[in-house]
């Protein structure tokens, strides 16, 4: 797990050992604003979402079975026109190439929704206050990084990483405050 994205499973909070001691009990606050409206209110878009995505994989397996199903069913006669060489072709490249192209779909949508969550949070606890922690956090990351311990800072699974995040909340500010002006 990452140390700026608390995960919430089973109702329990998992923390990296890593952050014990790090903030403050009120700078916890934002990021589980942050994690508990990914995991509680996000997690059906997500698993929706997640299931569109892979249907490129679907898609070209579904294609793949029934061509090699046709062709095995008919022998010679079969109106498969891929010869067995290109029928085998497809199936290592196509499939697994859809596959790749699926998961990247997915990690992106997971990424985007971590960055809503934060948005939102962001409307519940306070922009500043979502950015400072985030700030302090990238601080200790860098840090980290200097001292040769950047594995302490490898995001978990698709969520954003600190550096997206810190960008994405002050690209909200940028945007109100320049709505503010018109």
């Amino acid at each position: 797990m990452t140390p700026d994205f608390p995960v919430i499973f089973k109702n329990k909070i998992l923390l990296k050992p890593m952050m014990k001691g790090i903030l403050e009990q009120e700078e916890w606050r934002p990021l589980l604003a942050s994690s508990l409206i990914y995991y509680e209110q996000l997690r059906e878009q997500y698993n929706k979402g997640g299931l569109l995505r892979f249907s490129p994989m679907f898609l070209a397996l579904g294609i793949f079975l029934t061509l090699g199903a046709m062709s095995l069913a008919m022998g010679p006669n079969s109106p498969v026109p891929l010869t067995p060489l290109e029928f085998v072709i497809y199936g290592v490249t196509a499939v697994p190439a859809a596959g790749i192209y699926s998961v990247f779909l997915a990690t992106r949508f997971s990424t985007s929704l971590g960055l809503m969550a934060d948005r939102k949070a962001a409307e519940v606890v306070g922009q500043d206050k979502l950015l400072q922690v985030l700030q302090r956090l990238d601080a200790l990351r860098q840090q980290d990084i200097q001292g040769g311990r950047l594995k302490n800072w490898i995001g978990y699974g698709n969520l954003p990483i600190l550096p997206k995040r810190l960008e994405n909340i002050r690209n909200l500010q940028l945007y109100e405050t320049t709505e503010d002006r018109n």
